[in-house]
């Protein structure tokens, strides 16, 4: 198994206190083995039970909207990577702003590479790892975030130059030039001979 308790022997327990609502505290910390460097354990602190559940003190595992439960449960297999995602979600929101996103950008890989390591089947760690990248982009990229977003839900595909004027307004779009050789260039779509 790929977690461990905080003496290194192999998880088989994770000890919690139900706080309401959805909130669970974890009352002993343990930590997740790295499968791509063997050395490499992430330790996840066990939450202060003496204060309320909030940001950072808390869990509510997976958060899986309600009308989804049919699909991907909150809890099960995804329980761990879960709670250390939740983990270190929050240590990237607490990170100077510069940092955040691609400190949350590399929570979110852990987490997808943690549920495959769980266990959990590849198409649905892929689901979950999509939409947890889809509330980085909300949370951490400001308009840029909501404009990918946007486009996703609309199905429109990304257009290089408004997602090239959207990161640097200053910046000159040199993808939308057209290029010697380029279709745009011999007047449309005639072939190239």
């Amino acid at each position: 198994m790929p977690f461990l308790t905080e003496g290194g022997e192999p998880l088989d327990r994770v000890p919690l206190l139900y706080r309401m609502g959805r909130d669970f505290q974890v009352t002993e910390g343990f930590g997740w083995l790295d499968p791509r460097d063997v050395a490499t354990v992430i330790p996840v602190p066990a939450h202060d039970t003496t204060q309320p559940p909030r940001v950072g003190n808390s869990t509510d595992f997976a958060s899986v909207p309600p009308f989804l439960w049919g699909l991907i449960a909150s809890f099960g297999k995804q329980t761990l990577p879960a709670i250390l995602h939740d983990h270190l979600a929050y240590e990237a929101s607490i990170t100077p702003i510069a940092e955040r996103l691609a400190l949350r950008k590399t929570a979110d890989k852990v987490f997808r590479i943690a549920l495959i390591d769980s266990g959990v089947n590849r198409l649905r760690a892929r689901v979950m790892w999509a939409a947890v990248s889809i509330e980085r982009y909300a949370r951490h990229a400001g308009g840029l975030g909501i404009l990918l977003i946007a486009q996703f839900v609309l199905g429109v595909p990304p257009s290089s130059r408004v997602s090239c004027s959207a990161l640097s307004p200053r910046r000159s779009c040199s993808r939308s030039r057209s290029r010697p050789g380029s279709l745009r260039s011999r007047g449309g779509a005639t072939p190239i001979s």
